[in-house]
C-alpha cells in the first residue's frame, strides 16, 4: 500500500510534530493511505494524493469526511479527522467546452428557401 510522508515544509525542521496515518478510499473503491500531520491543510493533504497516486489531479479533486467536503484552507484536526477516520476521494471531470450556441434570428427576419 503505497505510503508518503507529509512533506518536512508543513513543519518547521526543529519540530516535533507528530504526523497521523489517513486511510482514503476513491469513488472506485481503491484504498490508500497517506501520512499527515492533523495541521496539514485539506489542499496539502490533496498535494500528497496526487503524489502518491499521480492519476488523481489534486486540482481536480475533493476530499469527503462523514459527509461533508473538506475546503482547501481547512485542517484535519479543524475537521476532526483522525488516524481512525477516513476521506473519500472524489475526482471530478474536466469540463468540456460547450459549442457556442447557434444566434437566434432578428425578430422579424426570415428564411427563405432556395
Amino acid at each position: 500500500t503505497p505510503r508518503l510522508l507529509c512533506i518536512a515544509a508543513l513543519r518547521g525542521p526543529s519540530s516535533k510534530a507528530r504526523t497521523m496515518i489517513v486511510q482514503v478510499k476513491t469513488l472506485e473503491g481503491r484504498l490508500f493511505k497517506v501520512e499527515a500531520a492533523p495541521e496539514a491543510s485539506i489542499k496539502a493533504v490533496k498535494d500528497i494524493i496526487e503524489t502518491s497516486q499521480p492519476e488523481l489531479k489534486a486540482a481536480m479533486m475533493k476530499l469527503i469526511h462523514s459527509g461533508k467536503v473538506l475546503k482547501d484552507d481547512e485542517t484535519l484536526a479543524d475537521k476532526g479527522v483522525t488516524e481512525q477516520s477516513f476521506l473519500v476521494c472524489m475526482v471530478t471531470k474536466p469540463k468540456r467546452a460547450r459549442p457556442a450556441p447557434a444566434p437566434a434570428p432578428a425578430p422579424g427576419a426570415r428564411a427563405w428557401a432556395s
